[in-house]
């Protein structure tokens, strides 16, 4: 995300599109860093000291900013994936070409499908090899990811055809 995001701030032709394509680079830069605990995973596995789910630097993994992290994004998801491109029409017009396509809402379905589907296999005794045995926030947190890169992907592939020169 920070990569396509920085791509599209050099192509921006407005200071104003500039400025928020290369804050979103930032806050991709951020999430990324948040996930990987402000490196101290690569620490712990460079120096052989286990992870024991303890000491986390980062404050997605800690307490109840869990919880509210996971509530915010949600609302937010539903709010712009789910309800946002049926409402695309009430919306001010400057707002309009920020709308994800009514398509991404297939997007975020099967995302919930694939999530019942790994807890309905763990429930079925399908869970011998560990993978899915509390993971499924970690995959919870992969698909929101690929869903916002899907999203930032389409809003600049629309700011390139809308700001291309007529030919």
């Amino acid at each position: 995300m920070a990569v396509l995001c920085a791509v599209s701030a050099r192509r921006e032709p407005s200071l104003r599109g500039r400025l928020a394509w290369s804050a979103i680079a930032l806050l991709a830069c951020l999430v990324l860093l948040e996930e990987v605990d402000y490196g101290m995973h690569w620490y712990r596995a460079w120096n052989d000291i286990p992870y024991d789910g303890a000491n986390n630097v980062n404050l997605h993994n800690t307490g109840r900013w869990t919880k509210r992290i996971m509530i915010l994004v949600d609302t937010v998801t539903v709010a712009a994936f789910a309800i946002a491109p049926f409402l695309v029409r009430y919306l001010p017009p400057r707002l309009r070409p920020f709308v994800p396509s009514a398509y991404s809402v297939f997007t975020l379905l099967v995302i919930v499908a694939t999530g019942n589907l790994a807890r309905a296999l763990e429930r079925n005794g399908w869970h011998h090899s560990g993978s899915l045995t509390g993971n499924f926030s970690e995959f919870r947190e992969v698909f929101t990811y690929w869903l916002a890169f899907l999203y930032l992907r389409e809003v600049s592939l629309r700011r390139k055809t809308v700001t291309a020169p007529a030919a």
